[in-house]
């Protein structure tokens, strides 16, 4: 898997930005682990931040109902240290996740990436397309001197 990530909307579009990479292998019928990298090869003020390397093991549990739970536990550095370390500490942090998955087109996510809250909702607008829309707020608890955030992504997914 692979991402492009653009943090510059507003004033010149595409100025800033970096990419990501993952490698994630199922395990079983209800689990995973995965391996990757955020923010590497930035441009623009996304030099300002350094990538993060990170490993993380999923499993779906169902609910009562049936109803699916992703359970995301990993460990990463930077974007991923503990909320009492700096970057320059270079240290590992832990952190997790959960998405219970409403429906086949529909997911509520929460995580906590070792520094701040996340909260978001995934959804697949049209469901012959393999486009996945990603709305949030990052920073729900407004860590490191930092407001929250809007976050909006489009995932396109190609199999083969």
């Amino acid at each position: 898997e692979v991402g492009l990530n653009v943090i510059s909307l507003t004033e010149g579009f595409g100025d800033s930005g970096s990419f990501s990479a993952k490698l994630h292998k199922l395990i079983g019928r209800s689990s995973s682990i995965s391996i990757g990298s955020e923010s590497f090869g930035p441009w623009g003020l996304a030099k300002q931040r350094d990538a993060s390397l990170y490993g993380v093991v999923t499993h779906i549990a169902r609910l009562p109902g049936n109803m699916p739970l992703a359970v995301n536990l990993g460990i990463g550095n930077n974007r991923f240290r503990d909320a009492n370390q700096t970057v320059e500490d270079n240290r590992v942090g832990v952190f997790g996740g959960l998405a219970l998955i409403v429906n086949a087109r529909t997911s509520l996510i929460m995580d906590y990436t070792g520094v701040g809250l996340n909260l978001g909702v995934s959804v697949v607008p049209l469901p012959q397309l393999p486009i996945t829309a990603t709305l949030g707020v990052i920073n729900v608890t407004e860590q490191e001197n930092s407001s929250a955030e809007f976050s909006a992504a489009v995932g396109y997914r190609v199999a083969f």
